[in-house]
């Protein structure tokens, strides 16, 4: 299978997928927060390894933010692979502008739903292409 190939074979994998599932949304950003952060409890206390991987992550994109003195809505987020766009749509929530990149049209439209169910489209982009062909500048 040349490289092309297998590219249009893991963009077609990951289309079906995500093809008809969508984001677990809450009624509110408010409830959204609440809803994704008890899913980044540590695995001891019912949460999953994905989950508090991802509270390790945000809470040092947190610190770093802190610690630059800006604000959450001066700081933009390229969230690399974002499938349905879960952890997008929470740093959206927390006030970061977020940039969602993933090879799936399914995967980015479901995100693209989500946000605009919780009035984040001015907080949010997402592109379905592949990480080698990111549109944005360097």
């Amino acid at each position: 299978m040349s490289v092309s190939e297998t590219k249009k074979t893991d963009k077609q994998g990951y289309n079906d997928l995500y093809r008809g599932r969508n984001v677990e949304l809450a009624p509110t950003k408010e409830a959204y927060l609440r809803k994704f952060e008890k899913s980044l409890q540590p695995f001891h206390l019912g949460g999953s390894t994905k989950g508090y991987v991802r509270k390790v992550a945000t809470d040092l994109l947190f610190q770093e933010i802190q610690t630059s003195s800006k604000q959450g809505n001066q700081v933009t987020v390229l969230d690399a692979g974002c499938g349905l766009g879960q952890l997008a749509i929470y740093l959206a929530c927390k006030g970061c502008n977020v940039v969602g990149i993933d090879i799936s049209e399914e995967g980015c439209a479901a995100a693209r739903s989500a946000t605009e169910d919780l009035g984040l489209t001015d907080k949010s982009t997402f592109h379905a292409v592949s990480l080698e062909n990111i549109p944005l500048p360097d």
